[in-house]
């Protein structure tokens, strides 16, 4: 089975200052308010669906007129969709907030995965020389890369469908 997604966990303090200039990330990305107050500045969507390749190079100090405020506070939580640029200021003196980093299968994931695992399997011969020298040897090339297809989808999750994600930032206030 393939091992390409997953969460990370990041915990932030910050003492009424940004805890990370304005980005964006290549996953979504769910925000837990623990103590005191911040303000996540909202600046839209430079790039859609980023991959991990993709690094912001746009000024990070420029404020988009298309930005959006929310005030967090303790308990609230805040979803922000991969690609779109964030920052988060704390308003208190002190303020900590958790952000869980949701990393869910790319189909270029999938294919990386999957070249890499056929790379390794003597049957699909993906070490060899492409076969240009025959019309046989370019038939039997289109069977085998019929079979890795045959191959991938078998072993796709969740029947080989993953459901899309709310495209824009989502406030839930408990």
């Amino acid at each position: 089975m393939f091992r390409i997604s997953g969460t990370g966990q990041h915990l932030y303090y910050a003492a009424k200052r940004p805890s990370l200039p304005a980005h964006y990330d290549d996953h979504d990305v769910i925000v837990a308010q623990i103590s005191g107050e911040k303000d996540w500045y909202i600046h839209g969507c430079p790039v859609s669906e980023p991959t991990s390749q993709q690094s912001y190079q746009g000024d990070r100090t420029t404020k988009h007129s298309d930005s959006q405020i929310y005030g967090l506070a303790k308990g609230d939580i805040f979803y922000v969709p991969r690609g779109w640029m964030h920052e988060a200021i704390s308003k208190a003196a002190h303020s900590i907030h958790i952000t869980f980093g949701l990393h869910q299968p790319m189909l270029c994931d999938v294919v990386a995965e999957l070249a890499q695992k056929a790379s390794a399997d003597q049957a699909f011969r993906l070490r060899r020389p492409l076969p240009i020298s025959s019309q046989d040897e370019r038939v039997e090339f289109s069977r085998k890369i019929s079979q890795l297809i045959e191959h991938a989808s078998a072993m796709m999750p969740y029947g080989g469908t993953v459901e899309s994600n709310p495209s824009t930032p989502s406030f839930w206030k408990f």
